[in-house]
């Protein structure tokens, strides 16, 4: 009976090694499935998240044509810049003397009607001593109808200074030496003395 219950006892002990060894194989096993399920998840990336970043990307992203169109100008005309060209073109250039006028009276004394139209951009320079026949006027009209009324003003600018009886050699002058040049909605009245020259294009200079 001894010899029985040893050997009962000796089975038991194969046994429960047994069992260990294929629990810890289990374990071995499932623990490799997981890091290589896990490596697998990483190195996929998720196709949702992706578009997700695009499209937050292309919306961060402004677009340049849009911002390039509201930072443009409204106008590429520069009207101080044409003026001193104007003056550069002359061979004596010191010799003629004018200043900017921004005030209203003179240019509903000399210009009657110009501020009542739409225009986007106006430049006077007139001498020091009015009645001499030495003035500049440019004018970027806001389209082709006021810029035909402008031209108009400037005209009867002219006329008027041709007409003075007063100083009939400043008449002349106007007579002679004075008109207006227009390109597109772009206007200048221009009269300077007979010594200088009054450019055939203002705005070709």
């Amino acid at each position: 009976m001894s010899m029985k219950k040893y050997a009962i006892a000796a089975l038991a002990v194969v046994m429960m090694i047994s069992a260990s060894a294929c629990s810890a194989n289990t374990v071995s096993s499932s623990g490799s499935s997981s890091a290589s399920g896990s490596s697998s998840s990483a190195a996929e990336p998720d196709s949702g998240s992706s578009a997700a970043t695009a499209e937050t990307s292309a919306a961060e992203t402004p677009d340049d044509n849009k911002s390039g169109s509201e930072s443009a100008p409204e106008s590429g005309a520069d009207l101080q810049a044409i003026y001193d060209k104007i003056i550069a073109a002359q061979d004596n250039p010191d010799d003629i003397i004018m200043f900017p006028e921004t005030s209203e009276d003179y240019f509903n004394g000399f210009y009657s009607g110009l501020l009542d139209l739409d225009i986007k951009q106006k430049l006077l320079y007139m001498p020091p001593v009015t009645g001499n026949a030495c003035e500049i006027l440019l004018v970027e009209a806001a389209d082709s109808e006021n810029a035909d009324k402008a031209e108009a003003i400037m005209k009867a600018r002219i006329k008027t200074g041709a007409d003075d009886t007063t100083y009939p050699e400043v008449a002349e002058v106007w007579q002679a030496h004075a008109r207006v040049e227009r390109s597109g909605n772009l206007l200048c009245m221009i009269a300077l003395p007979m010594s200088c020259n009054v450019p055939d294009d203002v705005f070709a200079l």
